[in-house]
């Protein structure tokens, strides 16, 4: 599985440390045992029922978000054409560049501000630092979307935060991101 893949990977490493002679196979067994409590700690698991949920999870936000533009175009129409000039300042991608871009985003996102930020701090900090700390810096890395990006993103990670913590499974939630990034990517470069 994915623990193996990256133990063996990262078992040579292990074992070239200086000062730390180590068979391989023993910094195998040591990686190996980390990334699997890791992994497992996560919630990381791909099957077809959470793919299936991901997509609804998607489907959620897409309407929340759709909504929100909705009303922030209604109240002030330059922050949302702003916004649209922002995301929209390079060349088209194409669409393998957006699938593999939306993919990576995700996985990457997902695994880090949501599953390991909230997981690492609920336990040290309680559940509410946790799940601000993780909505917060969601939206920090978005303000370069403006107004419009402040206000989607925040209710998005407050959704996603929710799932994760409830399910303990963080595969729909790349999903549903990953799926976002997907469609947002594509209408941004056919816009």
């Amino acid at each position: 599985g994915l623990a193996d893949e990256a133990a063996r990977a990262l078992a040579p490493a292990v074992a070239a440390v200086p000062g730390q002679p180590i068979a391989f196979d023993q910094a195998y067994t040591a990686a190996r045992a980390t990334l699997t409590r890791t992994v497992e700690a996560l919630g990381f698991g791909i099957d077809a029922r959470d793919t299936v949920i991901g997509v609804g999870l998607m489907a959620v936000v897409y309407a929340m978000s759709t909504a929100i533009d909705f009303v922030v175009a209604a109240v002030d129409p330059s922050t949302v054409e702003s916004a649209a000039k922002v995301l929209r300042a390079g060349e088209p991608l194409g669409i393998f560049t957006v699938a593999i871009t939306s993919v990576v985003n995700s996985v990457f996102e997902e695994v880090f501000v949501c599953a390991y930020i909230i997981t690492a701090l609920k336990e040290k900090r309680g559940l509410a630092v946790a799940v601000n700390v993780s909505v917060g810096l969601r939206v920090g890395y978005h303000l370069y979307q403006g107004v419009i990006g402040a206000l989607t993103v925040a209710p998005v990670g407050l959704l996603f935060a929710y799932w994760y913590i409830r399910s303990g499974r963080i595969w729909p939630v790349i999903v549903a991101h990953a799926l976002l990034d997907f469609i947002g990517l594509l209408m941004l470069d056919g816009a």
